[in-house]
Order: structure tokens, then sequence, then C-alpha cells
């Protein structure tokens, strides 16, 4: 049995309760936006989860799984004019995340964020989080990126990779992507997501 929790974690006495439940190893970020993480701020966050019985795995990159307006690098999905800007802080990032000695980092390319319809009851009084299409806005409106076609999304995605695989690759830090889920649709919200299907997973792992 794994142990797992997407709650997150801000407390060193929550984190001795991880570590007493028998988690070792936590995907966990220090406070901030990730763009203004130095390689102090992530040493120090670093050994204040091992002074409390944990590894650090991963942390996450400026790409949230929100929608875009309130991402921390909105400009890389949505083409805007920081976008080169965003992905040199990036790869500066991952250079200062293997020097600190954490192996991973985890990120989305994500623009619509996890589209949820309202929290149903579960067991035992539970509110949990749903997705059910027949409940769903299917006229919302699209994002701040507008319209966007597959082929643009997979432009836009391997501009992104082409800078900062080489990266991750030279400083052996692991890249983990989430995928789109749940599926929408092609162009609910103006968006024809490509990470939420077999066919695009296995186009993604192979691009680079």
């Amino acid at each position: 049995m794994y142990l797992g929790t997407q709650n997150r974690v801000t407390t060193d006495d929550e984190y001795r309760q991880l570590a007493q439940l028998g988690v070792r190893h936590v995907n966990a970020d220090p406070d901030g936006n990730p763009h203004e993480w130095t390689l102090e701020v992530l040493q120090r966050h670093r050994d204040r989860l091992e002074s409390l019985g944990l590894v650090l795995d991963m942390v996450q990159l400026p790409l949230e799984s929100m929608p875009i307006e309130k991402q921390n690098s909105p400009d890389i999905l949505s083409k805007g004019p920081d976008r080169d800007r965003q992905i040199e802080s990036i790869c500066r990032l991952i250079e200062n995340v293997a020097r600190a000695g954490i192996p991973a980092v985890k990120y989305n390319l994500n623009i619509i964020g996890i589209p949820r319809s309202e929290f149903e009851a579960g067991r035992g009084g539970s509110r949990n989080s749903t997705f059910r299409w027949d409940k769903m806005d299917q006229n919302a409106p699209p994002s701040l990126v507008g319209v966007l076609s597959e082929e643009e999304n997979w432009e836009r995605i391997d501009y992104f990779l082409e800078r900062v695989v080489p990266v991750a690759e030279a400083s052996r830090v692991r890249l983990a992507c989430h995928p789109h889920d749940p599926y929408t649709p092609p162009g609910y919200r103006g968006i024809t997501r490509v990470l939420g299907t077999v066919e695009g997973l296995k186009k993604f792992v192979l691009m680079r």
C-alpha cells in the first residue's frame, strides 16, 4: 500500500505526521512563485524536509494545473511577449533544482485547467470532486488564449520542450508532465487539448 495526499502541507507538524504514517518521499514546494526560487531557497527547503524525516523528490515548475489566467507562466502557452523570458527562467530553475540535489520536477501544459462540475456527496458525508459533461457549461467562453487548433497546440508544446528538455538532460533532472484530464471534446472553451488521449501521450513522449 502507498499513502498519498493532494492536500498542501505547510507546517513542520504536518510534515512530521506524514513521516509518522510511513511516508518517506514527497513532492513539496517552497513558498512563493517558482520563478523566484533561488538555489538557497531550494536548499533550505530540502534541508528542512530532511530534518523532519522526509526526502524531497520533486517540485513544481511554474506551469500549473490551474486555468492559464492564474498561472505563473501564462505566456508560454498563450505565445505572449514574455514567452522566451519565462522559458529561460524555467531552465535556470531546473539547473538550480539539480544543484540542490532534487531529482525531478513536474509541470502541466494546460490552458483551461482541470474542468470540474459541482461537488457531489460521497460516503461518510464526504464531498467528491466530479466531472459530469452533461452538467458542464458546454458553451463556456474561450480562455485568454482564444481559439487554438490541435496543430497550434502541438507547436507551442514543442517550442517549450525544444528549449527545456536539453537543459533537464544536461542537469540530469527528470521531467514529469501531467496529462490533460479529464477528457474534453475538441473545441471546448476554444481548445483542442492534445495530452488527454493515448495517441496524444505517445506522440508527446516521442517528441524530444
